[in-house]
């Protein structure tokens, strides 16, 4: 016979075991929280860790490991753990409860495959829309991390290479020109348009290294006094410096390489080789922006011997190649400038007055230089028969060359010929730009033999 302690808790249990199913407050929140992850905000997140890529690895996350088995597998785990609780509670629930949860399991997973269908609409929409995203990326072409349609990360677009006009060694192509010319053109001097166009740049800058290299031994068989030196130590930087400048656009237009005694640096005087598209590609020669001691021993030098120097810039050859040494006798007298034609544009007058480059317009022989003095330097009479050349700062003559010379399988011959009947110049100015160095071993010289003259009046 049951007693009323035992009947009280047997009604007990049934009633929990019957309420048992009937709470939705664990699996709910789950079940709200794992279908965020595919709406809302929660899609942010979830598009991000698929597009995006680790800072380590390039590993891309397929949208597998984010729900399905995972989000099922918590599932069954809150599902185990109510039947626990259950048993806990009131022992094995009964029939008509186990059935109840059956029905209750069933009508959950019933509103699953509802979110489910929900989720993939708006899963599809936002593919749709990311996809436009990506077309206007692509368009606008600015460098920026998007996700393709095959789901891959783009980090940036870039140009590819060419691969067709290749030169061989100690060539220049009509590729490298186009690149340059291209730098030129308004909006793409800057690094994000630089950074897409880097395969090009490359090529083009391999392309000059190996012209560089071919040349070098060439001309140091006609000038003794230039050292073997591999590119990297000729070839100047493409970057500018632009720390005080007013044009802070940050690359050069040009490719270039210098030579001399100490390669592309020191005071020595200098061969410089130069291209740049539109017809402004150059051979230099001679001493740019000397120091100050350098330069007083240009002036000293030409004071006591000018003779030398003209000499060598009234040469038939020399004239034929840089033009009459004559100064321009004011400014007034200069080559006007031309007028600008309806097709030019304002990158044209930029360009001749780019102050990166040097430029054989408004150039005679050594004359015309920018940095020339207007007046007679500093204790120079104004009426100095040689003040022409003392007004001068850099000492240079500079060659020019149409593209179709550069890009010309014969261009290193033309340019060999040229340094040729300039190296007699760059000599001179060696020497001017290193006195001490000659009435050194002048003093040595003249040492030895008064030394030998008391040795023998000794004996």
């Amino acid at each position: 016979m049951a007693t009323p302690s035992t009947s009280k808790r047997s009604s007990r249990a049934s009633s929990s075991s019957s309420k048992a199913p009937t709470p939705k407050s664990k699996p709910a929140p789950t079940r709200k929280a794992s279908g965020s992850a595919s709406r809302g905000k929660g899609t942010k997140k979830k598009k991000e860790v698929i597009v995006l890529s680790s800072d380590d690895d390039d590993q891309e996350i397929s949208s597998s490991d984010i729900d399905g088995s995972d989000f099922e597998e918590s599932r069954n785990k809150e599902r185990e753990k109510k039947r626990k609780l259950q048993e806990k509670e009131g022992g094995k629930p009964n029939k008509k409860s186990r059935k109840g949860a059956e029905e209750e399991e069933s009508h959950d997973e019933e509103e699953d495959e509802e979110e489910d269908a929900s989720d993939a609409s708006a899963e599809v929409s936002e593919i749709e829309e990311d996809d436009e995203e990506e077309e206007n990326v692509v368009s606008k072409g600015k460098g920026k991390p998007f996700k393709s349609k095959d789901g891959t990360t783009v980090v940036r677009q870039v140009v590819k290479a060419p691969t067709t006009g290749l030169v061989p060694a100690g060539q220049v192509s009509k590729n490298t020109l186009g690149f340059l010319e291209d730098l030129t053109k308004p909006g793409h001097n800057d690094r994000e348009w630089f950074w897409a166009n880097e395969p090009r740049y490359r090529m083009a800058e391999k392309e000059w290294n190996a012209f560089v290299d071919t040349l070098v031994p060439k001309i140091m068989e006609i000038d003794d006094e230039i050292p073997y030196m591999p590119s990297k130590d000729l070839v100047h930087r493409i970057y500018r410096d632009v720390r005080f400048s007013n044009d802070k656009t940050p690359y050069k237009k040009n490719l270039s390489a210098s030579l001399s005694r100490t390669g592309r640096k020191g005071g020595f005087a200098h061969y410089h080789v130069m291209i740049m598209p539109n017809g402004r590609s150059i051979l230099a020669a001679g001493v740019w922006g000397p120091d100050k001691d350098q330069l007083a021993s240009i002036r000293a030098f030409i004071l006591n011997s000018p003779k030398r120097l003209r000499k060598i810039l009234s040469a038939p050859e020399f004239v034929a190649e840089f033009g009459e040494p004559k100064p321009f006798a004011d400014a007034k007298k200069k080559p006007k400038k031309k007028k600008k034609a309806a097709d030019s544009s304002d990158e044209d007058e930029e360009e001749a007055e780019d102050h990166d480059a040097p430029s054989a317009r408004r150039r005679r022989s050594v004359f015309g230089g920018e940095d020339a003095l207007k007046v007679a330097p500093k204790g120079i009479s104004k009426d100095h028969p040689d003040i022409d050349l003392l007004k001068l700062r850099s000492v240079a003559v500079i060659k020019q060359f149409k593209d179709n010379d550069v890009t010309s399988p014969g261009w290193q011959d033309e340019l060999l010929r040229v340094i040729k009947i300039v190296q007699p110049f760059v000599h001179l100015l060696n020497e001017m730009v290193t006195p001490a160095e000659a009435e050194e071993e002048e003093e040595g010289d003249g040492e030895g033999e008064e030394g030998g003259e008391a040795e023998d009046d000794e004996e």
